[in-house]
């Protein structure tokens, strides 16, 4: 059996997964750790941004796409659990927040066990409100942890990955003020007025695989959006060189540095292999 270091990511829509936490992701594949994805929709009701993407099913569309990130990325493997996106409003008939959320539950601990992950990441509490697939990706993936501790395999560690912490945000905010630039973060900071990160992954020379990762979603992504590429990547490894994430339920005892952080998903867990 393969038995080195597994993380699990549980995103919600294709671009999910290169938009929050993929620097991570590239870190820990390079590094030997298996790396394995679950997305739950299709992403069908996006909207497509490049006119010249807008042929044939979006779905299709969308899954092409999809198959390029985990490439890039790293991912060795990826599971598809065919919801359809619910939309802003969670209005889609059928969509994944209106789906029975033990059913969820029931197939990403079928996952869980199959994969046998050490550590699982997915949204924080604070992102995953802000969508209702987001939402319903947080909860059951929370309750999916928690059922495998009953399980033969037991998941170590569970993460929300804040891409959008205050910290990062304010890093960024400031750079673009300081250098005469217009911030797109101005909303997001004055909303985001707690910090609940325990863990800073450092990922400064992961930063532009990851943005490559996300430029391959050009349906969903412009290349000239304002909120992802105003600070440039060669700007961003000096300013702020991390991934935040927030510790939410674990089997080990959260390891902080003398900073206040944590800067290992994978810290405490012992047994594996390699790392």
């Amino acid at each position: 059996m393969d038995r080195r270091p597994c993380l699990l990511a549980v995103h919600a829509h294709p671009d999910d997964e290169s938009s929050k936490g993929a620097a991570t992701v590239v870190r820990y594949s390079n590094g030997g750790v298996r790396c394995v994805l679950v997305s739950c929709t299709g992403g069908e009701a996006g909207q497509v941004l490049d006119p010249e993407r807008n042929t044939g099913d979006l779905a299709d569309v969308r899954s092409a796409e999809l198959r390029a990130a985990v490439a890039i990325l790293g991912y060795e493997s990826t599971h598809l659990l065919g919801y359809r996106d619910s939309g802003m409003d969670g209005a889609v008939p059928g969509g994944f927040a209106t789906i029975d959320g033990a059913l969820v539950v029931r197939r990403l601990l079928e996952i869980m066990q199959r994969e046998r992950p050490d550590v699982v990441v997915t949204y924080d509490a604070g992102y995953a409100a802000r969508h209702p697939d987001h939402q319903r990706c947080h909860e059951a993936t929370c309750a999916a942890f928690a059922a495998a501790a009953q399980g033969p395999w037991r998941p170590r560690k569970l993460y929300g990955c804040r891409t959008h912490s205050s910290g990062r945000l304010r890093a960024m905010h400031e750079w673009l003020i300081t250098s005469g630039r217009t911030s797109p973060y101005t909303d997001a900071l004055a909303a985001n007025t707690t910090d609940e990160t325990t863990t800073r992954v450092a990922v400064g020379n992961e930063l532009a695989i990851a943005q490559q990762a996300l430029v391959a979603h050009r349906s969903q992504v412009a290349t000239d959006d304002p909120w992802f590429f105003s600070v440039p990547v060669e700007v961003l490894r000096e300013i702020y060189p991390f991934e935040d994430y927030v510790l939410m339920q674990s089997h080990v005892p959260l390891k902080r540095g003398t900073d206040g952080y944590e800067h290992d998903l994978f810290a405490g867990i012992e047994g594996l292999i390699s790392r």
